[in-house]
């Protein structure tokens, strides 16, 4: 989920090496995972995955995750390029 991020086993204090993939992504600097935590807690909120969410708890979430500006593109832009080729 979100390559480890979603799950919440990285954050902007992790290291990450320069042979992962995620050392290239825009979306997996400390300043983007730092900015995007917000996500995370958010979901550490919510709870188990199996949880049946109302309509108003849905609508939460939604206004919640509208409030989070997520920060760095999702791949570089190198094979960003390559993708619409």
């Amino acid at each position: 989920l979100g390559a480890g991020f979603l799950t919440g086993g990285i954050d902007a204090r992790t290291a990450i090496g320069s042979t992962d993939f995620r050392a290239s992504s825009p979306r997996f600097t400390n300043e983007a995972r730092e900015a995007n935590q917000g996500i995370v807690d958010l979901l550490r909120r919510i709870g188990a995955a199996k949880v049946m969410l109302s309509a108003p708890d849905l609508g939460e979430i939604e206004t919640a995750i509208a409030l989070i500006e997520v920060q760095g593109a999702r791949l570089p832009e190198a094979i960003l390029q390559l993708s619409y080729r």
